[in-house]
């Protein structure tokens, strides 16, 4: 059943409904999304001051580096899942057991853990090519692995951003409209509950 709270005496709150969205986005939506925007933008810059102590064993920087890249460019992956998973929950929820099915979601895990290990064993090929490179051209290499760095941390907010439903409403993006597939076999029986007491009446075709 549905769980119902009251944030105050005159407000009537249902648990989950946060998830169908408002239908419009408000002052508070804009100012809480200038905050996070600001403050990324803020972090983005204090991390490029950043500077690293001297004398670390490179062994401990690199095993470190894979392990928090690898996973955070899974957890990139699985946050637009994610979202394409509660979007269509919100606005398609007749199809969404026809869509992430257990098979489908398992398709989605094994390829995500695949793409990531990619994504690492590229990151550094483009390195082994740069710093061992002794034509032009190894700048190239440098700036294609920032990037693909930074890319993937744009997405992980994108993704949170573009497949929100009242977002989603005002592009006019429908490509998440899929139709579920209807039986072609008619059953011989059709019970229906009548009456307070769900007295249940067969009547065959």
């Amino acid at each position: 059943m549905t769980q119902e709270m009251f944030s105050n005496a005159t407000e009537e709150f249902h648990y989950g409904s946060e998830l169908q969205g408002r239908g419009h986005m408000t002052r508070l939506d804009t100012f809480v999304g200038l905050s996070i925007l600001l403050l990324a933008s803020g972090a983005v810059m204090v991390g490029f001051l950043n500077f690293q102590p001297k004398d670390i064993d490179p062994t401990v920087g690199i095993v470190a580096w894979t392990v928090a890249f690898f996973f955070g460019f899974e957890s990139c992956i699985m946050v637009q899942s994610v979202s394409v998973n509660r979007m269509i929950a919100v606005c398609s929820p007749l199809n969404y057991d026809y869509i992430f099915s257990r098979r489908v979601t398992g398709i989605l895990i094994t390829i995500t853990w695949c793409a990531a290990a990619l994504v690492i064993v590229l990151y550094y090929v483009f390195q082994v090519l740069a710093n061992n490179s002794k034509e032009s051209g190894r700048e190239e290499y440098f700036i294609l692995a920032y990037d693909t760095l930074i890319l993937t941390q744009l997405n992980n907010g994108l993704a949170l951003v573009l497949f929100n439903p009242e977002v989603h409403e005002l592009l006019g993006l429908n490509f998440w409209r899929l139709r579920k597939k209807t039986p072609t076999v008619i059953p011989h029986s059709t019970t229906v509950a009548v009456g307070s007491f769900a007295n249940v009446i067969k009547l065959d075709n």
